[in-house]
């Protein structure tokens, strides 16, 4: 998961799980300081945001580029007279 400082209202999740690809799923972020717990001080703040992530495949078949084996080489047809 990352943040786009550029687009402060989205995060981008990566997954190689294709079984995802056109669904959604709720995830939550919890914001609470870690020398003030909640649990420990009832007062110290403490943030919930919640939403879905939409899973898209920019990508769903990349191509793979494989070389081919040059066998031999023609002769040089430029004529540098």
């Amino acid at each position: 998961m990352s943040y786009e400082t550029n687009n402060e209202n989205e995060i981008t999740v990566q997954t190689d799980n294709t079984q995802l690809i056109g669904t959604r799923v709720p995830y939550s972020i919890v914001l609470e300081f870690v020398d003030r717990p909640q649990a420990q001080y009832p007062q110290a703040p403490r943030i919930e945001e919640g939403q879905d992530v939409i899973y898209i495949s920019a990508c769903p078949d990349p191509t793979v580029f494989k070389p081919n084996m040059q066998k031999s080489i023609e002769p040089s047809t430029i004529d540098n007279s």
